[in-house]
């Protein structure tokens, strides 16, 4: 079932209300509760931001751009410019009761065709890593530009993603840049449980055709990650130092939901949502 967008409301500091801010932020923090595919990862800032921080957010010469259908909110984006003159995309925020509609994609279209209009050319956003974002992203035509840590502190990785609004919309790869790595990790759903393999970073072929959950980087030794592996809680080392059985589903290991939050030098580089793992050769090539 799609849930079509009737109106886009622009609001700025010049025409925010108190009531409406309130309204805003109480909106934001119920679509971002519970909103997460996997449970283990710290709550979205969506989740708890207040007022205040709307304000400022706004003070700055950002704006939201608030979506309605039948009267109702049932969506909203921010959006700010950013200092290279592109436009800068967050808190994409859905209805709980409208989600799964295609709901935040069309609000991300409007958006594009209004940016388009007023003469921006790129449009720039992040996505959490460990929150499956990437995929979503990715089929809505944003290409994966760099990996880095969140400003915020938390233990993710956040992908850089972009979208040049000069070219046709297609899907993009699920795989940026190489941030450095020394090795990957492949996490796969198997029938006894998951499966964790290490590889060369350049290796495009390991279990080709098997069901893939996940991709992190591992930017240190490349001795040290089979013992970190071998040691999570629990793993079931098998002959092959870099292949680690777990007996039990892949959002039950810690190191695979958060992995930096086992060392910080293991950075989610994909992850699909549970049901809809992929393959390997889906990371480099469009769908």
């Amino acid at each position: 079932m799609t849930t079509h967008l009737s109106t886009l409301t622009t609001i700025t500091v010049n025409n925010v209300q108190p009531d409406t801010a309130e309204r805003l932020v109480a909106f934001t923090r119920q679509a971002y509760a519970n909103s997460d595919p996997v449970p283990g990862l710290p709550a979205p800032d969506g989740s708890t931001e207040g007022v205040r921080q709307l304000l400022r957010f706004l003070d700055d010469g950002g704006s939201v751009q608030v979506a309605r259908t039948d009267n109702r909110v049932v969506g909203l984006v921010r959006t700010s410019v950013l200092p290279d003159g592109a436009l800068w995309v967050s808190r994409v925020a859905v209805a709980p009761w409208a989600r799964g509609r295609g709901v935040g994609a069309e609000l991300l279209v409007r958006v594009e065709g209004i940016a388009a209009v007023e003469g921006f050319r790129v449009v720039r956003l992040d996505a959490v890593i460990e929150r499956c974002l990437v995929p979503y992203y990715a089929r809505l035509g944003y290409r994966v530009v760099a990996y880095h840590p969140p400003d915020d502190g938390r233990p993710l990785t956040e992908a850089g993603m972009e979208r040049d609004l000069a070219l046709p919309r297609q899907p993009m790869p699920y795989r940026g840049p190489d941030p450095g790595a020394s090795r990957i990790v492949a996490w796969y759903a198997t029938a006894a449980g998951t499966t964790a393999v290490v590889a060369e970073p350049t290796d495009r072929s390991v279990r080709h055709g098997c069901p893939l959950g996940g991709l992190d980087a591992w930017l240190g030794d490349p001795e040290d990650l089979p013992d970190l592996l071998c040691t999570a809680p629990g793993a079931r080392p098998t002959g092959d130092p870099c292949v680690v059985d777990f007996p039990f589903d892949r959002n039950d290991i810690p190191l695979h939901v958060c992995p930096r939050m086992s060392h910080d030098g293991l950075w989610a580089l994909v992850r699909f949502r549970p049901g809809d793992e992929r393959t390997m050769s889906d990371l480099h090539t469009r769908e």
